[in-house]
């Protein structure tokens, strides 16, 4: 992305400038401040590509996004299998990014190694499986340990804030 940055015509430059003064870093140590015209490109595009789709020149303007609609974890067991299942309360995004933890103790409290597991599955009944997603990256979790899961909406490479459910693997 920052070599495409290099070969866009000046005039597409100054429009992801102009976009930028309106998107903030994330907070660290309490500040935020804002993104350059190329971290802006990258940014938007980097997005995008996580998602398999094309690049853009031009910055898509900022969508309104709904409340995240992942309501809770929900684990399960059905005939001996666990399954991973996210409620979901509402409309979707364009696109949902799930991305989880390895499964820890059930007394862990902070947890902040997530790993994106892929795009959130089409809900049936109201519920998302993301069992097989899940398991590809870390295995079947135990009993009795912790699951932690992210999702985050996205819409023209924009993301909003990530939302985080977390549930306890039941004893089978």
């Amino acid at each position: 992305a920052s070599a495409r940055w290099r070969k866009i015509p000046e005039a597409q430059r100054q429009a992801w400038w102009a976009s930028a003064g309106e998107v903030h870093s994330e907070p660290n140590l309490g500040q935020s401040k804002t993104l350059t015209g190329c971290a802006h490109f990258v940014q938007i595009n980097c997005n995008l590509a996580s998602v398999n789709l094309p690049m853009v020149d031009d910055p898509p303007p900022r969508p309104q996004f709904n409340p995240n609609p992942v309501a809770e974890l929900c684990i399960i067991n059905e005939d001996g299998d666990t399954r991973l299942k996210l409620r979901i309360s509402g409309p979707l995004a364009q696109h949902t990014i799930v991305l989880g933890a390895a499964p820890v103790s059930a007394g862990v409290y902070y947890i902040d190694h997530f790993a994106m597991l892929g795009l959130l599955p089409p809900p049936k009944d109201g519920f998302s499986d993301i069992t097989d997603i899940y398991e590809a990256r870390y295995g079947k979790p135990s009993a009795e340990s912790k699951i932690a899961i992210l999702t985050k909406q996205q819409i023209d490479g924009w993301q909003d804030q990530p939302k985080e459910v977390r549930a306890i693997v039941p004893a089978a």
